[in-house]
C-alpha cells in the first residue's frame, strides 16, 4: 500500500511539474509570435522614416525651386550649369538669399570651395540646366530612394528602374509653410 501511495505521489507531482514549465512546442510558437511583432515593427519603423525623407525632400526641392524661379523672374537670366555655382549664386543673390534660409547648404568634402545640398536621403541634390530639362529655367533634382539618378533629363519615354523615383522640384507642390 505505502507503494502504490509513493507511486501515486511521484506521478501527481510529475504532471504538476510538466505543467509549471512550457513545452518546446509551446516555446517555438512564442518566439515566432515574438520574432513576427519585431517584424512588424521594423516595417512600420522604415516606412515612416522613409516618408520622412520624402517629406523633407520635397520641402528642400520647393525651396530650391522658389529661389530659382524668383532669380530667374528677377534677372531673366539663367544659372550656370554646375549645381555647385547655381547654389552659390542664388545663396549669394539679395532676392534669393532669403528664401534658402530654411535649408542647410554645405561644402562638398574635400572640395570647400564647392557647396551641395543634400536630400532627405542624403544624396546630393543636381541642377539640371533648361537645356537639358526641356523648360525656360531648369530645374533641381534628387535621385530618391534609389540613390540613383538615371536619365534626370527624362530623354527616355519608357524611363528606367533607377529614374522612376527621381524627384524634380518644378514637380513638388509648394511645402515651404
Amino acid at each position: 500500500m505505502k507503494r502504490i501511495k509513493r507511486i501515486k505521489n511521484s506521478c501527481v507531482s510529475q504532471v504538476e511539474h510538466n505543467r509549471l514549465g512550457l513545452t518546446l512546442a509551446e516555446t517555438i510558437f512564442a518566439g515566432v509570435v515574438i520574432a513576427a511583432i519585431l517584424a512588424v515593427l521594423v516595417l512600420i519603423s522604415q516606412s515612416l522614416r522613409t516618408d520622412n525623407e520624402v517629406e523633407e525632400t520635397e520641402y528642400r526641392l520647393s525651396v530650391l525651386h522658389h529661389a530659382l524661379t524668383v532669380y530667374h523672374e528677377t534677372y531673366d537670366t539663367l544659372l550656370p550649369e554646375d549645381t555647385s555655382q547655381a547654389l552659390t549664386i542664388l545663396l549669394s543673390d539679395s532676392a534669393t538669399a532669403p528664401l534658402l534660409r530654411g535649408i542647410t547648404v554645405e561644402a562638398i568634402p574635400g572640395t570647400p570651395e564647392k557647396v551641395q545640398v543634400l536630400d532627405g536621403f542624403g544624396n546630393s541634390i543636381r541642377y539640371v540646366p533648361p537645356q537639358e530639362r526641356g523648360n525656360a529655367i531648369g530645374d533641381f533634382v534628387s535621385a530618391g530612394v534609389d540613390k540613383s539618378f538615371g536619365d534626370v533629363n527624362k530623354q527616355n519615354p519608357e524611363g528606367s528602374k533607377q529614374d522612376i523615383d527621381n524627384m524634380f522640384s518644378s514637380e513638388t507642390d509648394t511645402k515651404m509653410e
